[in-house]
């Protein structure tokens, strides 16, 4: 697959993850509410500092650093942790093979 291809479907698949987090109840949640179920329980089986991480930065559209700055590490490290956590995402959801 080309990369410009991959690298549009990856933007879209972090819109529709941040959307999913940021407001469940939205229409778009709710017309995919199997997929929005899915996601938050793949959300609920991440470790508490990645899961963390991702509620803050995607469920409550904090930057880095003010994750950081709640989560008490640093930028670098809430970058790690949210990373990961996608990683670890795609693979509980099924949209990557190990």
């Amino acid at each position: 697959m080309p990369r410009a291809i991959t690298s549009e479907a990856s933007r879209a698949e972090r819109r529709n993850a941040a959307n999913f987090l940021a407001d469940p109840t939205s229409a778009a949640a709710n017309d995919n509410n199997d997929q929005a179920e899915a996601l938050w329980d793949a959300v609920r089986q991440l470790p508490d500092k990645q899961g963390d991480a991702v509620l803050l930065v995607y469920g409550e559209g904090l930057s880095h650093v003010a994750a950081a700055d709640i989560m008490g590490c640093s930028e670098a490290t809430v970058s790690w942790h949210v990373h990961e956590a996608r990683k670890r995402l795609k693979i509980l959801l099924g949209r990557e093979t190990m």
